[in-house]
């Protein structure tokens, strides 16, 4: 068996940028809506990913993460039916969602300022610890590679805080100094696991080459 066949094999893309993000608008699990530049930035990740044969593609169940996944499937992948599910939805935050950073920074600003700490595990007033975030992308992954064999490809469409949260369940925990977990609208990170092991390995991370 090749080194490729003993892995099963990610492939994770943060939704394109929404009018939302545009403004500073915290979405959380809010609606949020594709801007014309989230559109391309969608349109280029499906031409990057157009070669990469997919065993399965699962997406948020938010209406910025299922466009997203729709319009990479559209571009080469119409045999892979999108299963969204909603462990991969973004970080619930609350009585932040909707307002803008400042606002957040001015009305909430110890609950702000821990959200925007990597190694503090932020409670949100309405919403969802980071905690409960990890748990559930931990329990979601952990259903995937029980789910999915070595040797196939997976991909998720999904949200900047989950995709932070499997940066850290792959390199531990994220502190100021080591990694700011940074992930662009449109950027594309690839990871394996190998059930041999149990072990992770990040291959890359906050890819935007092809946004250029």
């Amino acid at each position: 068996m090749s080194d490729e066949q003993k892995k099963i094999e990610f492939w994770a893309v943060r939704h394109g940028e929404t009018e939302e993000n545009r403004r500073g608008i915290i979405q959380g699990q809010g609606v949020g809506t594709l801007s014309s530049y989230g559109l391309r930035q969608m349109a280029l990740a499906a031409e990057c990913l157009y070669r990469v044969d997919f065993n399965a593609i699962y997406s948020s169940d938010l209406s910025r993460a299922m466009e997203s996944a729709l319009i990479i499937q559209a571009a080469g992948h119409a045999k892979c039916e999108i299963q969204s599910n909603w462990s991969l939805r973004e970080w619930h935050l609350g009585v932040l969602e909707g307002l803008t950073r400042d606002e957040c920074a001015a009305r909430y600003p110890e609950v702000w300022e821990a959200v925007c700490t990597p190694s503090v595990n932020a409670e949100v007033p309405g919403g969802e610890s980071r905690l409960a975030l990890y748990g559930r992308v931990h329990d979601f992954l952990g259903k995937m590679v029980a789910k999915h064999q070595p040797g196939e490809r997976i991909l998720l469409v999904t949200h900047g805080g989950v995709m932070r949260m499997l940066l850290r369940m792959i390199v531990g925990e994220l502190r100021p100094g080591n990694s700011d977990g940074a992930v662009a609208n449109g950027s594309i990170a690839r990871f394996n696991y190998c059930p041999a092991t149990q072990s992770w390995q990040l291959i890359a991370w906050n890819s935007t080459e092809h946004l250029e």
